[in-house]
């Protein structure tokens, strides 16, 4: 009885996943009217799913006025947005990002700096701190 149940909410997720996707589609061609000015990358938390995650961050993002384009990369945890300046700024796209469903994703203006940068630097103030006291 719990394999049954197993496999039915397994099937019902693909399904729900399948349909997200279809309906991501129909937004970028929707947006498609919007004239983006401005391009950037913000840095995600929160997702634990590829499809379903992915998929409901793009399509909050698409139903913001003013975005033009948004895709999201699972693997590297970033979406890139192509939106109308005018219309909407980094800001109001990370809150968008941020109210979605149980308000389980947070987004910030994506870093630059690499891993390796970052642990080369925390050695460096750990040195000066020591030669400092």
């Amino acid at each position: 009885m719990k394999y049954l149940s197993l496999v039915i909410l397994s099937v019902f997720f693909l399904s729900a996943c399948q349909q997200s996707s279809e309906q991501a589609v129909a937004e970028v061609l929707v947006n498609e009217n919007v004239v983006a000015d401005a391009e950037t990358k913000l840095a995600l938390d929160g997702m634990v799913c590829a499809m379903g995650c992915v998929s409901a961050i793009q399509n909050q993002l698409l139903a913001t006025p003013g975005v033009a384009f948004a895709a999201v990369n699972y693997d590297e945890s970033f979406a890139t947005i192509k939106f109308d300046s005018k219309l909407v700024n980094e800001e109001a796209l990370i809150a968008s990002i941020e109210s979605i469903g149980d308000h389980s994703y947070s987004a910030k203006k994506y870093n630059e700096v690499s891993s390796e940068d970052e642990q080369t630097i925390e050695v460096v103030e750990v040195i000066e701190t020591v030669m400092t006291h």
